[in-house]
C-alpha cells in the first residue's frame, strides 16, 4: 500500500505513511471539485458571496459524504491516523482553491453566467442522485462533462479580455471554503470510530444527497442556500442511530 523508494530513515518512513494510496484516494475525493470544474462553476454563480454559501460549499462540496466514507471506512481500525493525511492534503488543496477562485472573474467576462448557473445546477443534481442512490452513479453523465458543455454553451467571444484579471478577495474566500472542507474532514478523522457507531451511513448518504440537490436547485430558483444547510443538519440528526452500526456500513457510503 505504501509508496516505495522514499523509505530512507525515520523521515522517509513518515512521508511514506502520510502519502500512501489512502492519502491519494482521500486527496482525489477532496480535490475532485477542483479537478472536474464544479468548484469554479459554483464560484462564478456567486456562491461565495455570503458566509452561509461559503460554509455550505465547504461542507457539502469539499466535505460531503464521499470524504466521510473514505475516512470512516477505516473507523474500526482508528480513523485518527487520517489526521496527518488530511493535513498534507490541506497544504495543497487550500492554495489551489484560492488560486482558482481568484482567476474566476476572467471566465465571468467571457461566459453567460445565467446559462452557466443552469449547468452548475444540473451538475449538483447529478452528484446528488449519485450520492443518494449509488447504484445509479455509473449511468449518470460525468460532472466534468456537464461542466465542459456548460462552458462551451455559455461562451461569449465578444467578452474576451485583453489581460488577466485577479480577484484576491475572491481567492481568500475560495481558500476559506476549502479550509472549511479540510476542517470537516479533520473532524471526521478525529471522531471516526465514534461516528461509525453513532451514525447510520445509509441515512446520512440519502440526506446529504437531498441537501446537494437543494443546493443545486437554489442556483436557479428562489430557494435559498440556507435551505440546503437546514436539510444537511436534518440529515445528520436523522442519521443518528447509536449502537446500530458499529462501523459496519461506513465503507458502503460510496458503494
Amino acid at each position: 500500500m505504501e509508496m516505495r523508494g522514499i523509505e530512507s530513515g525515520k523521515h522517509g518512513t513518515t512521508v511514506t505513511r502520510w502519502v500512501d494510496s489512502e492519502t491519494r484516494r482521500l486527496g482525489l475525493v477532496l480535490g475532485l471539485p477542483l479537478l472536474d470544474g464544479v468548484f469554479i462553476a459554483l464560484v462564478l454563480t456567486g456562491l461565495l458571496e455570503s458566509l452561509l454559501g461559503i460554509v455550505v460549499m465547504g461542507v457539502l462540496v469539499f466535505g460531503g459524504t464521499a470524504t466521510a466514507a473514505v475516512i470512516l471506512a477505516a473507523g474500526s481500525t482508528g480513523s485518527g491516523s487520517y489526521l496527518p493525511r488530511v493535513a498534507v492534503i490541506g497544504v495543497v488543496l487550500v492554495p489551489v482553491a484560492g488560486l482558482q477562485a481568484a482567476i474566476a472573474p476572467n471566465l465571468a467576462a467571457i461566459l453567460d453566467i445565467a446559462l452557466l448557473e443552469r449547468f452548475a445546477s444540473l451538475v449538483l443534481l447529478l452528484i446528488a442522485v449519485g450520492v443518494a442512490r449509488p447504484e445509479f452513479r455509473d449511468r449518470l453523465p460525468r460532472p466534468w462533462l456537464v461542466v465542459g458543455l456548460g462552458l462551451v454553451a455559455s461562451f461569449e467571444p465578444n467578452g474576451v479580455a485583453n489581460g488577466l484579471a485577479v480577484a484576491p478577495e475572491l481567492g481568500w474566500l475560495g481558500a476559506l471554503a476549502a479550509t472549511i472542507g479540510i476542517v470537516v474532514a479533520a473532524g471526521v478523522a478525529a471522531a471516526g470510530t465514534r461516528l461509525c457507531q453513532l451514525l447510520d451511513p445509509g441515512r446520512l448518504r440519502l440526506g446529504s444527497g437531498v441537501a446537494l440537490g437543494v443546493l443545486g436547485i437554489s442556483l436557479v430558483t428562489p430557494v435559498t442556500t440556507g435551505m440546503a444547510a437546514l436539510v444537511l443538519l436534518a440529515a445528520i440528526v436523522v442519521a443518528i442511530s447509536p449502537g446500530d452500526n458499529r462501523g459496519a456500513g461506513s465503507a458502503n457510503v460510496l458503494s
